[in-house]
């Protein structure tokens, strides 16, 4: 597949995309939306193209002419990018930003900046970015890639054209995984349930080393034998938590396992067949039996707060304790 047919499971912002373009709308700053792994960079990435190619004209690029090719290789000069430094943005990069911005484009049409996970921008690096926002340089287009809008500045937000990315449909990935990934066909199907509709979890999920770390965290937190909660000692569970903590990156996916097991022994007894661990379904009917649905819910609520605590920063291991 070339332009933007490449860009899987996301027909309507594709639509959106190619309206812009072909009505010659489109805005100088546009902010894309979704979870990670549903094509965001890519979209990004192929709105350039389409923007400066050589031969393709209205709706898409054609992702074979010199310029096309440049820009997918990340090698053109016009093509600024901009991702976090650790776990910010800074300021001092969103200054260089600006500076380079004061020049004419390079060599394109028009010249675009990506701004990668847009909610690392510091307060101070967000109104830095302000000032290029309200006067926006001639020829240039910026695109900030975001999870929420809730996870920037709304001065930044109400500067922005937003475009929604949203979950990729399961069997479209179960698909992506089997026919481009070689996945086998019960791993994809899991992976794909698993992977809350992003293509980057689904790949991960996939792995045989990430099930053995699903069946680790279900049996060390005791969610195999959930009539035990109550009753489990504290010491080992605690020290599941420092595990847990010192892997910060697996965190919100470990979080999220948590939430999707509990939500199977909610609704085993009534829809078994809607399971998103499927390849678990006799030990979840087995654990099923163990608590009422008013314990489940109260779980679920409890492992969605702490969700909430991480997203907001707050000390990790103190939260998973």
């Amino acid at each position: 597949m070339s332009g933007f047919d490449a860009l899987i499971g996301q027909e309507r912002a594709v639509e959106r995309l190619k309206t812009l373009l072909l009505r010659d709308a489109l805005p100088h700053a546009l902010l894309f939306c979704g979870i990670e792994g549903v094509g965001k960079a890519q979209a990004a990435l192929l709105l350039a193209m389409a923007l400066n190619c050589s031969a393709a004209a209205g709706e898409g690029p054609c992702g074979a002419c010199r310029t096309c090719r440049s820009l997918s290789a990340g090698q053109h000069p016009d093509l600024l990018t901009i991702a976090p430094e650790g776990p910010l943005i800074r300021v001092a990069q969103v200054r260089q930003l600006c500076a380079t911005l004061a020049m004419k484009p390079y060599a394109a049409r028009t010249r675009v900046v990506i701004i990668r996970d847009a909610r690392a921008m510091n307060p101070e690096a967000a109104n830095a970015l302000l000032k290029v926002l309200e006067e926006p340089p001639e020829r240039t287009v910026l695109i900030l890639l975001a999870t929420q809008t809730g996870d920037l500045l709304p001065t930044v937000v109400s500067r922005c054209q937003q475009l929604r990315f949203g979950p990729i449909p399961r069997r479209v990935l179960q698909t992506l995984l089997t026919e481009r990934h070689g996945v086998d066909p019960d791993a994809a199907l899991l992976a794909a349930a698993l992977s809350g509709g992003s293509l980057t979890r689904a790949l991960r999920c996939s792995q045989a080393d990430w099930r053995a770390r699903r069946s680790w965290l279900i049996a060390a937190i005791g969610l195999d034998r959930p009539e035990m909660l109550g009753s489990r000692p504290l010491g080992p569970l605690l020290a599941v938590a420092v595990m847990l903590a010192a892997q910060k990156d697996w965190i919100p996916e470990a979080l999220d396992l948590i939430v999707a097991w509990l939500r199977d022994l909610l609704i085993f007894r009534h829809a078994p067949g809607r399971l998103i661990n499927q390849d678990q379904a006799a030990l979840v009917g087995r654990a099923a039996a163990g608590l009422p649905d008013e314990a489940l819910l109260q779980r679920i609520q409890a492992v969605a707060g702490a969700q909430r605590q991480i997203a907001a920063n707050l000390n990790p291991r103190l939260v998973l304790e």
